[in-house]
């Protein structure tokens, strides 16, 4: 109720349940709303994050393939990625998929119902940094030096039963495992939705080779690794937000404007 209903000042607001989402059956870390607001995806310790549509208060897609608990999940200012990040060392990056022709009038409602009509798939996963060039060099002068897939036997053992001595391209973690203390992993899109920031990351220092603390930005579309990081953080990141404010370069004297209204 508020003061014109009651006829008296208040200090706060009330607010009341309009609806329940229930499908989850273990404790939810984190949520977020769509652009629209129309759909909601949580992530829990069940290790599985679910998409909602808040009209109908249904589930609409369930995201699974995270092996330890869902600390954290972003939805793309514009509507297109969801993203969720798990103490298993990665994020997975989901996405949309293509609507067909028939369904194309599903695009100009809501996002739920954009949803409902294609569905959600896997897109990425951020978890190891690419092999660098030198590296990938080496590899491909020597094949034989490259390791099989880690789903493969030959990953870990070879022909006669011992450890396998191939020389292995070192793809470093890009982010804390599950040892790292804290519930929460709270990403956050830029509000143009041109940048993700990923806490708990991890980075291999140049002076003693150690692991230190960092957030790694990843660029909208650019997933094989981050556009940016920001290292030498003491503790590891638990949490990041972006400043909900557009900023533009300041004109200097004699510069131009183009069309938005930057300098050229």
């Amino acid at each position: 109720q508020n003061q014109e209903e009651t006829g008296q000042p208040s200090s706060s607001l009330s607010w009341k349940p309009t609806a329940s989402l229930r499908g989850q059956v273990d404790d939810v870390q984190d949520l977020a709303w769509s652009p629209d607001g129309s759909a909601l995806v949580t992530g829990s310790v069940e290790n599985v994050a679910m998409v909602w549509d808040i009209e109908k208060q249904r589930v609409l897609n369930r995201l699974d393939g995270h092996h330890h608990y869902i600390q954290g999940v972003a939805w793309d200012p514009l509507g297109d990625y969801i993203i969720t990040q798990s103490g298993d060392r990665s994020c997975r990056v989901y996405a949309p998929e293509l609507v067909p022709p028939r369904k194309a009038l599903a695009l100009r409602g809501p996002i739920a119902a954009r949803i409902q009509a294609a569905g959600i798939s896997l897109h990425h996963v951020l978890a190891r940094m690419p092999a660098t060039q030198t590296q990938a060099a080496e590899v491909s002068k020597n094949p034989g030096n490259q390791d099989p897939p880690e789903s493969s036997p030959a990953a870990a053992v070879s022909n006669n039963g011992n450890s396998s001595k191939k020389q292995r391209v070192e793809r470093n973690y890009l982010f804390h495992d599950e040892t790292m203390p804290s519930f929460f992993r709270r990403l956050s899109w830029s509000p143009d939705g041109s940048f993700l920031a990923c806490p708990a990351g991890l980075y291999k220092r140049m002076t003693d080779s150690r692991s230190g603390n960092c957030v790694h930005i990843f660029k909208r579309g650019e997933w094989a690794s981050p556009v940016l990081t920001l290292p030498l953080l003491s503790k590891a990141v638990v949490a990041v937000r972006f400043c909900p404010i557009l900023f533009k370069p300041l004109q200097q004297s004699g510069e131009s404007e183009d069309e938005e209204g930057f300098a050229k």
